[in-house]
């Protein structure tokens, strides 16, 4: 854990105070989101958690840069914003069942923790899961 977190936290380092806007894959779908409580997986500067929390959810951010986490609860703060930062390793974090409204994991691939993700959901809850795929690597 040690090793992911110093890597991510020199990269956050360097991109301090920089929220971008959300995904646009959890954009085109605000039409479903009924506020009530959001886990963001693999925040990082937690630009999903904002826009969740801006539409009345409570998020739990969850990464493995303290960094990140930092910048994040010094953003939402400064505009009392409902986010929860919590630092850890996602491959061992214990994902807590039947607590969320809505999971949004963008660009953390863990296909291994899929049913515990969706396990987390309560009855009619919302999964947006995006990540990487072939073309993103030839674009590098």
């Amino acid at each position: 854990m040690q090793a992911d977190a110093q890597k991510w936290d020199a990269k956050y380092q360097r991109r301090s105070d920089a929220v971008m806007d959300a995904d646009e894959f959890l954009v085109q779908w605000t039409h479903l989101m009924r506020g009530g409580r959001a886990l963001d997986v693999a925040c990082g500067l937690g630009q999903n958690a904002i826009y969740l929390a801006q539409r009345g959810y409570w998020v739990d951010a969850v990464d493995i840069s303290f960094q990140a986490l930092k910048q994040l609860r010094a953003y939402a703060q400064r505009r009392n914003l409902a986010v929860g930062c919590v630092a850890a390793d996602l491959d061992y974090w214990p994902i807590p069942v039947m607590t969320y409204d809505l999971v949004a994991v963008f660009y953390f691939f863990a296909p291994q923790r899929m049913g515990e993700l969706a396990a987390a959901l309560r009855p009619g809850g919302l999964l947006f899961y995006a990540t990487y795929n072939a073309r993103h690597k030839s674009e590098k």
